[in-house]
């Protein structure tokens, strides 16, 4: 019956030894040199002579984002998604307001294009991970089905 020309064909599309969902090698390309940069900006705040609380309250918000991307970009569920929702949305008001409870000088003599200019790519180059935390951060993600599964280990 395998010469059978009216039979539909048929296909294994799911491999049951390699059912395991990965992330692009670029999620971890961007993790590390966006972490990067992020860590070379964020002292050379603390650094500042003016740093103050809210330099403080960026390091603490850079952490926590960086451990919701390092959550989505290797598959590992850490916590609850509604906790790496309001990471989010503090990441994103925080962001906002950092500009006007600074006491740093972040104009550092720039005209006001230049000065606007730099705080959009900043912006441009965070949104992969606004996104990756809002992704993150959505209980139908597939890595909080990962948490069903006995042997799974966060860290």
């Amino acid at each position: 019956m395998k010469d059978n020309p009216f039979q539909p064909p048929e296909s294994n599309l799911f491999n049951k030894d390699d059912n395991e969902f990965k992330r692009s090698i670029w999620w971890k390309i961007y993790f590390f040199v966006f972490t990067s940069l992020y860590i070379l900006s964020s002292s050379s705040l603390i650094l500042e002579p003016k740093a103050g609380i809210a330099e403080i309250l960026d390091l603490v918000n850079l952490i926590a984002a960086t451990v919701g991307l390092y959550g989505f970009v290797f598959f590992k569920p850490i916590y609850k998604p509604d906790f790496w929702f309001t990471v989010l949305i503090l990441s994103v008001f925080y962001g906002f307001f950092y500009f006007y409870i600074t006491d740093i000088d972040l104009r550092a003599d720039m005209t006001d294009s230049d000065y606007y200019f730099n705080i959009g790519i900043g912006w441009f180059i965070s949104m992969p991970s606004l996104y990756a935390l809002y992704s993150y951060s959505r209980a139908t993600n597939p890595i909080w089905n990962k948490l069903s599964n006995k042997k799974f280990k966060a860290f």
